[in-house]
């Protein structure tokens, strides 16, 4: 917090000094982006896009602080502004393809993502996006190989497991969905997780080890009434 406030004093000062001085106002964005305050760093973002409008970086972290706020349609606005400035910028693309996602938009989702890729083919989010997108497609087998290249790249991402885990699953390869399930529980407790593994625990008559995981995921999620539906059934089962 020291080194936040003497960074955060610096960029005032800077601004005290040249009010004009646009890289001042995107480094005490950043630092506010860093410590979650997205209103005052799209503030300060604004600022500096004012007097740099074709800084295609600022456009697009300012898209992040309004996608982190929920405001989806200025994200989306700011990400297309950073794109007419930077075409090639695969970042741009892959948080577009998370909005198109979020819209369910799942073909336009894995288009942009494709793109990101296009771009740099080592971008562990896009590849992990399309990977997801491709479950939903009704694609395991493309998914499972976006998802082995993020893996490569990333083998110590939560999410890229938990997709991994789902596309193995969907596959019927349930030792290696396990396997990865653990794994991405170990390092990032996960409902969803501990619910699919749930099933794959029913799946191979092994009650125990289901309840205990769809019970934590219900721990984690308490709006997931379905959650109480599996338990109870799940007691009949074993007689409880």
């Amino acid at each position: 917090m020291d080194d936040y406030q003497s960074l955060l004093q610096d960029a005032d000062e800077k601004i005290a000094n040249n009010p004009r001085y646009a890289a001042a106002y995107r480094q005490r964005a950043d630092l506010r982006m860093e410590q979650c305050d997205y209103e005052g760093a799209i503030e300060d973002f604004t600022v500096a896009i004012r007097m740099k409008k074709k800084h295609a970086i600022t456009w697009f972290y300012r898209g992040l602080c309004f996608y982190y706020l929920e405001n989806n349609l200025c994200a989306l606005n700011d990400y297309t502004n950073a794109l007419k400035h930077k075409p090639r910028m695969s970042d741009a693309w892959c948080e577009l393809g998370r909005i198109m996602y979020e819209m369910e938009d799942h073909p336009r989702a894995e288009e942009h993502c494709t793109k990101a890729l296009s771009i740099n083919p080592r971008n562990c989010n896009a590849l992990t996006l399309r990977g997801n997108v491709r479950l939903l497609l009704k694609q395991p087998d493309k998914a499972l190989k976006d998802l082995n290249r993020a893996f490569k790249i990333n083998p110590f991402d939560s999410l890229v497991r938990i997709y991994r885990a789902m596309a193995f699953q969907t596959l019927g390869r349930n030792a290696e969905a396990l396997e990865d399930y653990g794994i991405s529980i170990a390092l990032a407790p996960d409902a969803t997780a501990y619910y699919n593994r749930c099933l794959i625990f029913i799946e191979q008559d092994q009650y125990q080890e289901a309840l205990d995981d769809v019970r934590k995921a219900l721990e984690l999620a308490p709006d997931w009434d379905f959650c109480q539906d599996i338990i109870d059934e799940i007691e009949d089962e074993i007689g409880w």
